[in-house]
């Protein structure tokens, strides 16, 4: 579903929404391992920082997004908003856990262009992530099987870039700063340890913190 609208301003309007449903045969995804005496095994914290490619034989995932876009002359505003719905295979075996669990995510983009006395376009960016709740299976102290929940919290990160031109748009010079906000590691709870609602805690890296950046480009005609 989709729609488009100019104001008598000059301003543009656009939006657009969608469902999603999506069924994946033999999904090859980067997890973090443990060794086992069977083998490797898809690790349940984060603290081995041992990755590598494991084949998944079904997933699944559902969802809603919403997107939306005003521009005009001198500037654009984007605005997306998502709900996305994982599989949990421990759903088939064990009532209490819900046969999706959901995570929501936003982005925004704001940029502005001035054309005096030279042309310079300045983008804000920023993307924000809910937790993400996970289940897996385990063996607690007295040999039981359970089922333990692993929880990663949400984030924000902010970009900024800003870009000069010259010589009729041939010279671009752009200058920037990744993740504002110095996030380099979020909280995870329940990964290691206890019942299905564990208190134990570690950190998963997001990112090595924040990031400055210089680029300069030239076409030639």
């Amino acid at each position: 579903l989709a729609f488009s609208r100019t104001t008598r301003r000059g301003n543009t309007w656009s939006g657009q929404a969608m469902v999603f449903y999506n069924d994946l045969r033999n999904r090859i995804t980067l997890y973090e391992f443990v060794e086992t005496p069977d083998g490797y095994a898809i690790a349940s914290d984060t603290s081995t920082l041992q990755f590598a490619y494991f084949n998944q034989d079904r997933f699944y995932s559902q969802g809603i997004r919403f997107s939306g876009e005003l521009t005009n002359d001198h500037w654009r505003a984007d605005l997306q908003l998502q709900t996305l719905g994982m599989y949990q295979p421990l759903s088939e075996t064990d009532p209490q856990i819900d046969r999706f669990s959901y995570q929501y995510s936003g982005t925004a983009t704001l940029s502005y262009r001035w054309e005096q006395p030279f042309p310079v376009e300045c983008t804000a960016f920023a993307h924000w992530q809910d937790r993400l709740i996970n289940y897996f299976p385990a063996i607690d102290e007295n040999g039981d099987k359970v089922t333990r929940q692993r929880i990663q919290d949400g984030f924000t990160q902010v970009d900024f870039t800003a870009t000069a031109a010259f010589l009729q748009d041939r010279l671009k010079v752009t200058l920037g700063a990744r993740n504002l906000l110095d996030v380099q590691a979020v909280g995870v709870q329940g990964g290691g340890g206890g019942g299905a609602h564990h208190g134990s805690a570690n950190n998963a890296p997001i990112s090595p913190g924040i990031s400055y950046f210089f680029r300069t480009s030239i076409t030639f005609r």
